[in-house]
């Protein structure tokens, strides 16, 4: 995930000071982006949302379908963009394609941001559970 924050943050800062000649890298940055969040996502699903959700505890289940709910319409959403944009040089559409670069690397690390912090708090709770599950004396 710090590869993707880390390519979205150059993007974006080349977007903002309207780095026109940057368009070729944006291209290859937004490929790669796509690909790592891609993974990600599926990390996060088979290795976080689903194992908890599995797990069974009420509260902690619902957190991690809401979770993987929000996971799944963000990457709906940057994939739509990323198809939008994709096979167009966006040189020949520079404002539109900043104005939709600038909101969507904003929605896209407000929702990483969020969805970090969540996260953490699930695998705390696990790490807690299962602790608490050693302290239990065994028959």
């Amino acid at each position: 995930m710090h590869e993707a924050v880390d390519l979205i943050t150059r993007a974006r800062s080349c977007v903002v000071r309207d780095q026109r000649s940057a368009a070729r890298l944006l291209h290859a940055d937004r490929a790669r982006v796509h690909a790592l969040l891609g993974r990600y996502q599926r990390f996060k699903h088979a290795s976080i949302f689903d194992p908890v959700i599995k797990e069974g505890d009420t509260a902690r289940s619902a957190t991690a379908r809401a979770l993987k709910c929000e996971c799944l319409l963000m990457g709906e959403t940057f994939g739509a963009y990323f198809d939008r944009w994709q096979h167009i040089d966006v040189s020949g559409d520079w404002q539109t394609y900043r104005d939709e670069m600038i909101a969507m690397s904003q929605t896209l690390m407000r929702h990483l941001e969020v969805e970090h912090a969540h996260i953490g708090t699930l695998l705390a709770a696990t790490a807690g559970a299962a602790a608490a599950n050693e302290d239990q004396p065994t028959a």
